[in-house]
């Protein structure tokens, strides 16, 4: 047990991401925008040089007044300053104008969103499924977020402030030794406490960063199931809830910060400190005649700049930190590898003709174990496989056959659909399609002649035509999208909506009933016109009327191609040329409906029970 334990986490500490990995994946991401952070860059090494110009005009005005100079020099000098000023305008408007809002803020956020679809599309059906959908919200949202603001953070805080800082040291030190070593001990002072609270907190802030993220979830759960809150008459007792887990987290944020402000103080002495040597310093030197009081001026107007860069250190490690965790989960998600792959060059069957074998199958839900981190929640490997699904499945499907597969819940229906759609693949044997190994096949060939109608049909907040014509491939004939309506009966409701198939039917199809929603489901995976078609609980939680109505569809839709029926009513299944009956994942009887009712004792027992139903109801 030990040893498990200790494997265990061996295994979590090699999935942590590191910073190296993150510096890695930013230069990924950023990689598009190297030229002109490259060119921002360099306007703003122009800046920073034209901003040392005028404190130095200011101290040779200066010097020229206390030491008699010509008024009409002295005037020179002042013009010249106003030239500085209206070039650094110039400079400045430029790059915001041309550089940083053209080329560089907006197309920061969408190249980091299209990343994020690119990835999240790329994860198997089984990844997604397997995910707490308020988890996964809240991580892109926060990493979307922080990768968009850690860029024009860089570029228009970072950057300025050490090259200003960089620059005026360099200038500093050149001119005046004595003084620049003063500066440079108190920077360094100052940075070595910034580093070391930063080493202090940082794993704080992330601990942090995983209570807003489970916060968020809780949130959008609530948000998501309001209608349920309401039916309970739960209002008061969930934002009592959602308002102590809040509470939780704002303190634990307010303790680490109230922490962090000491450092902050302690820094900011170090400033004021190096500042008053840097002062005294100075005044000394030009009572010895060693500067004069002009170039007293240039210097602490100089260093003073440098310092006032360097107190935003504080607001922007803090800031930074924040934005590294929430990176941090991010990326973690960006790294992780689909569980279903291609093999190279996978095969391209044209035309499935949708014969299906599953040999020797045998297959284990992943199941949560309780992660400990938050981008756990994304990854296999800590999911903990308990209980055989799926044990020695045997099964053969020749193309065109209506086959049903029914059992009790739980006895692994859904799982020989969900090894069919490739959400994951089996454990030990193999699938085959038309004598193909499933997992020789393109996914996106495969999927693309496949339809499948689950129980809960998902539907967009769009009209229903972008509903029916959401799974097809390409352009689709008005005549082939209305065959496909009819075999669904989706015509018996159509004349009711106001604007027909351009209706929007709102999220999750609420303008419709489930009968409905049900039928639009049928007819987007018929107008696919798919080898195979697989209905999951159809019909489960439907009326005797609508059953009626799906079963209609479902008939019309078996026609001519392979046709799966995953269902428990006797009505749907009794006409299949084939019925499968599983029982604890193992296939325990196959038959047609009156040969199971003489041999199979499970089955006959089944159908008399949902034939009692039926007759009492």
């Amino acid at each position: 047990m030990f040893q498990k334990e200790k494997n265990k986490k061996q295994d979590n500490k090699k999935q942590e991401i590191t910073f190296g990995e993150i510096v890695a994946k930013l230069k990924e991401i950023y990689k598009p925008f190297w030229g002109v952070m490259a060119v921002i860059f360099f306007f703003l090494l122009v800046q920073q040089a034209i901003a040392l110009i005028s404190p130095y005009i200011y101290g040779k005005i200066i010097d020229g007044i206390t030491q008699g100079r010509p008024l009409k020099e002295v005037i020179g000098l002042c013009l010249l300053s106003l030239f500085i000023f209206l070039l650094n305008d110039i400079v400045i408007h430029y790059n915001e104008d041309k550089l940083e809002i053209k080329k560089f803020d907006f197309d920061v956020k969408r190249v980091v969103a299209q990343k994020t679809l690119d990835k999240l599309l790329a994860l198997s059906i089984g990844q997604h499924e397997n995910q707490n959908s308020g988890v996964k919200k809240s991580i892109i949202d926060r990493g979307q977020s922080a990768l968009t603001e850690m860029a024009s953070t860089l570029i228009y805080q970072i950057f300025p402030m050490l090259l200003q800082i960089i620059v005026t040291v360099t200038a500093l030190t050149i001119i005046a030794p004595i003084l620049g070593a003063i500066i440079i001990i108190g920077l360094g002072i100052y940075i070595f406490i910034s580093i070391y609270s930063g080493k202090i907190f940082n794993q704080e802030i992330l601990n942090l960063q995983e209570l807003w993220v489970s916060s968020d979830k809780k949130q959008s759960e609530y948000i998501r199931n309001a209608s349920l809150v309401k039916i309970n008459a739960k209002e008061r007792e969930v934002i009592e809830d959602y308002n102590s887990n809040l509470e939780n987290v704002n303190q634990k944020a307010k303790n680490i910060w109230l922490r962090f402000i000491k450092f902050f103080q302690l820094r900011s002495a170090i400033s004021d400190i190096t500042r008053i040597a840097v002062l005294i310093a100075g005044v000394y030197l030009v009572y010895q005649k060693v500067y004069t009081p002009g170039f007293l001026v240039i210097f602490l107007s100089w260093s003073s700049n440098a310092f006032d860069r360097i107190s935003m250190l504080g607001w922007l490690q803090r800031h930074l930190t924040e934005l590294y965790a929430a990176i941090k989960n991010y990326v973690a998600l960006l790294e992780l590898e689909p569980d279903i792959k291609e093999v190279e060059n996978p095969i391209i069957i044209p035309d499935i003709q949708g014969k299906i074998e599953y040999q020797n199958v045998y297959f284990k839900y992943p199941a949560r174990d309780e992660p400990s981190e938050i981008t756990r929640h994304f990854n296999k490997n800590y999911f903990k496989k308990e209980g055989q699904t799926l044990k020695n499945i045997n099964i053969v499907i020749e193309a065109g056959q209506k086959v049903a597969i029914v059992g009790h819940s739980g006895a692994g229906k859904s799982s020989l659909v969900q090894l069919l759609i490739r959400a994951y693949d089996p454990d030990k044997g193999r699938i085959l399609i038309d004598g193909y190994d499933l997992k020789q096949l393109s996914l996106e060939n495969y999927l693309s002649q496949l339809g499948i109608v689950p129980q809960d049909v998902v539907l967009f907040d769009n009209t229903l035509r972008y509903n029916i014509l959401f799974g097809a491939k390409g352009e689709v004939s008005e005549e082939k999208l209305m065959k496909a309506i009819k075999m669904a009966r989706v015509d018996t409701f159509l004349k009711d909506l106001e604007n027909g198939l351009d209706t929007i039917i709102g999220e999750r199809g609420v303008k419709l009933s489930g009968g409905e929603r049900q039928r639009v489901g049928i007819a987007r995976a018929l107008v696919k016109d798919p080898a195979i078609l697989i209905f999951d609980e159809a019909t489960s939680s439907l009326d005797v009327e609508n059953e009626a109505l799906i079963r209609e569809s479902i008939d019309a839709a078996a026609q001519g191609r392979t046709t799966i029926i995953i269902a428990h009513r006797l009505s749907t299944i009794k006409d299949a040329d084939k019925i499968i009956v599983l029982e604890k994942g193992r296939v325990i009887a196959e038959g047609k409906h009156n040969q199971l009712l003489r041999v199979c004792n499970p089955y006959k027992k089944m159908i008399n029970i949902q034939t009692i139903m039926v007759g009492n109801g």
